[in-house]
């Protein structure tokens, strides 16, 4: 099973496409802000780069906060269209237990590019929950301005 990752719930954004025992990609990029000027040419630069197709996408982890309201906001909308497309599961995770699985994999900075895989192991996205949509959870009420 080949599994897409996304993260728009911190700074810098993160996406990995990684097996239980390969991580294809990992790619990691400023997105306060530019998330959805970044995100979707981002994946599709990457999987362009290993000559990968979106339809390999067997499942989907998508952080589902708390985080910034736009960040999130477009993390979640990708995750769900390509899951609607593919018909193909997604699985949420808090920001804080993918924090906690991070810490507990113990990998320097320059390991993970490689071993992505071992943050989050198959075993670990079987214990997630199989969603329909990715809802998700903000760090605060939304404070959408409107021009007079």
């Amino acid at each position: 099973m080949k599994y897409l990752f996304i993260n728009t719930a911190e700074k810098n954004s993160e996406i990995a496409f990684f097996s239980e025992s390969k991580t294809f990609f990992y790619k990691s990029f400023p997105g306060t802000k530019k998330q959805s000027e970044m995100l979707l040419p981002n994946l599709k630069t990457s999987f362009d780069k290993i000559g990968a197709k979106f339809s390999e996408i067997d499942g989907l982890i998508v952080i589902s906060g708390p985080g910034p309201f736009t960040g999130l906001r477009v993390g979640v909308t990708v995750a769900n269209a390509i899951c609607y497309t593919l018909n193909v599961p997604i699985y949420t995770l808090k920001l804080e237990k993918y924090k906690k699985l991070t810490d507990k994999a113990n990998l320097l900075k320059s390991e993970v590019q490689k071993c992505f895989f071992k943050i989050l192991p198959v075993k670990q996205i079987r214990k997630l929950s199989e969603q329909k949509i990715a809802i998700p959870f903000y760090d605060k009420e939304p404070n959408i301005t409107l021009k007079p």
